[in-house]
């Protein structure tokens, strides 16, 4: 569909895209889309270092979701921008539901969640998209498990 568009073309080798020629209408439109999904992006990357900074069985699936929305909030308010949806809880939980869906994510006997090495997949392909900046901000944002977290 981005093709169709103009706002990527197939490489000359047919297999790879690139974007639209730089300053032309197709790039700027490609960018403003870019920009629009780039907090949905980081709201997922929120998810996989929160997991990744606290390790397979070691968080509840509310555990996580509290964690990833006061990952959000910290970064919200360390970028001094208001966007209440940036941390909203139904964002993270479908996430984690999808995951878990994709096999990405499973729980153990005691309800944890736990994981393998296919959520650095997921990680690899979030440095193809997401900056080195903005990963390493979640990253040093995530917190681990706090005590007095509410379980399920």
């Amino acid at each position: 569909m981005l093709v169709a568009e103009g706002l990527l073309e197939v490489g000359e080798d047919g297999s790879t895209l690139q974007r639209a020629e730089g300053g032309s209408e197709f790039a700027g439109h490609l960018s403003l889309l870019a920009r629009t999904l780039l907090q949905t992006l980081e709201r997922y990357f929120i998810t996989i270092a929160v997991l990744a900074k606290n390790g397979s069985g070691s968080l509840t699936r509310a555990e996580l979701e509290q964690l990833c929305i006061l990952t959000a909030q910290r970064i919200s308010l360390l970028h001094e921008f208001e966007a209440p949806e940036f941390y909203d809880r139904s964002l993270f939980k479908g996430f984690i539901a999808t995951l878990r869906q994709l096999g990405y994510l499973g729980t153990d006997e005691d309800g944890r969640l736990v994981f393998d090495e296919g959520l650095d997949e997921i990680d690899r392909h979030a440095r193809w998209i997401l900056n080195k900046e903005i990963r390493h901000g979640i990253s040093r944002a995530a917190p681990q498990a706090l005590a007095g977290l509410s379980g399920e």
